[in-house]
This record gives C-alpha cells, structure tokens and sequence, in this order.
C-alpha cells in the first residue's frame, strides 16, 4: 500500500491521513516485534543466568609499577586515598577507595608494556561460582586461599592470560 496521503474509504468526517495511520501501525508492530525479542532473549539467557553465581563487583585491581614514589605521591598525596599494608605476595603499595582497592607490585619486567596485575571480582557465593566456572570448561584451582584479613579467592586467567582473582565475603568470625 502507498503511503500516499489519502482521504478515500474513510468517513467524511474523518480527515486523518492514511499516512499518520500507517506510522503509527508500524510503531506499534514495531514495538511488537522488540518486546517479542525481549521476551525470547529472556527465556534463552534466563536459563545461564539463572545458574550462574553473582558477580557482586570489583574487589580490586593491581598494578605492576616501576615508579612506586610517583604512585604514592598520585594516590597518596594527589588523590588523597587512604593508605594500607600490603596483603598480596610481592605487593607493596595499596590504596583504599570505600571497601575497593588499588594495589601495585614491582614490575617483573620493566621493559614491558602491560603493566596489569590482575583483577578482582568480588562474589556473595565463592564456592558455587568456583563450580560453575570449572562446569563452563574454565580451569579453576580445587581450593582457595584464605587471606590474613579474612577474605577467600581463587585465580583463573582470562584468554589474553590476564589473571582474574574471585574473591569471597569474609568469613563471619573475620567480619566481626
């Protein structure tokens, strides 16, 4: 049908055009069409989802630095962040921003160009998410290391072999 503006097969009284009708049944198939997309996305990603421990955020991330003077100055004295003592191997600044963290470590290699550390996702169900991921063909080490301030983790590497630390809500005789 032509979008051609047309008042024919219409009561005399109604002067609508034909065009402002079509558009607006288009919006409405439209709308239609994305909402049953929506629908179908939903019960296809519900299911993965659905098994799938939280990802509550970031606990952290670490750097490797060759300038730890110019780090704390930034850190320290430029952004104001509060200061902590190191808790991972080889750490040896850490900087506090609300319950997240930013640490560096001396760079094994200087020369290098990719100075991550790695990342940390913080989960409410360590073990679950430990299951799943070893389920989804991801290597996951069988334990966990227990921190000296009560948190848990385990690493696994992202393909690029950047390693990525899950870590746990701290232990309840930890958080009291």
């Amino acid at each position: 049908m032509s979008r051609v503006a047309s008042t024919s097969r219409r009561a005399a009284g109604d002067r609508k055009p034909i065009v402002a009708m079509q558009r607006g049944e288009d919006c409405m198939k439209s709308l239609l069409v994305f909402a049953m997309l929506g629908i179908a996305s939903l019960a296809m990603g519900g299911q993965d989802t659905a098994d799938r421990p939280k990802i509550t955020g970031i606990d952290h991330v670490a750097f490797y630095t060759t300038a730890p003077e110019g780090v704390a100055h930034l850190y320290r004295d430029v952004l104001g962040l509060s200061i902590s003592n190191p808790l991972e191997p080889g750490e040896t600044l850490r900087y506090w921003v609300g319950k997240q963290w930013v640490g560096f470590s001396s760079a094994p290699n200087p020369q290098a160009l990719d100075r991550m550390d790695h990342v940390g996702f913080a989960t409410d169900d360590l073990a679950a998410l430990q299951r799943y991921l070893a389920k989804k063909g991801v290597t996951a080490p069988a334990t966990v290391e227990r921190w000296p301030d009560g948190s848990r983790s385990f690493r696994v590497k992202d393909p690029e072999g950047h390693v990525i630390e899950i870590v746990g809500p701290m232990s309840a005789a930890a958080a009291a």
